[in-house]
């Protein structure tokens, strides 16, 4: 049978998002502690491919990780929970954004190579030419028949 051959490496990155920026929503958040014994949040996302294909992706956030963890918070538009120190999981569950999304490799339990997404960082709504620039592009039909 006839067959198009894949490398290891196109293997094992297919059926991944290509490198982008992407909406995405909270769908659960969990306050747990990291392995250094840090507060952290482990949430999940829905994130909307472009074709309007829904991915599910992992993310941990931290106070630790400054620049990403504000972005968060900016992304979601709740800054007020930043400037007044506290998150809560149930102050996430809902929020939407836009996040920068890579492929990334990394070795599994068993000692393979593999890639996964991964959430880079989230996009500044107060940053309103690289939101808007990153806003997924919608055309309309100026032809509609009615």
């Amino acid at each position: 049978m006839k067959h198009e051959p894949m490398s290891d490496e196109e293997l094992a990155k297919s059926g991944l998002m290509e490198n982008g920026v992407y909406d995405f929503e909270v769908i659960s958040a969990e306050e747990k502690t990291s392995s250094k014994g840090n507060a952290m949040m482990e949430i999940k996302l829905n994130v909307f491919e472009h074709d309007g294909t829904i991915r599910n992706v992992r993310d941990w956030i931290m106070p630790q990780m400054a620049k990403k963890f504000k972005h968060f918070h900016n992304a979601c538009g709740m800054m007020d929970k930043y400037e007044a120190g506290n998150l809560e999981a149930n102050d996430v569950i809902g929020k939407t954004g836009k996040c920068v999304i890579k492929s990334e490799p990394y070795t599994n339990k068993d000692g393979l190579e593999v890639f996964s997404n991964k959430v880079d960082d989230y996009v500044k709504r107060d940053n309103l030419e690289a939101y808007n620039k990153a806003s997924s592009k919608v055309e309309l039909d100026d032809e509609i028949p009615f």
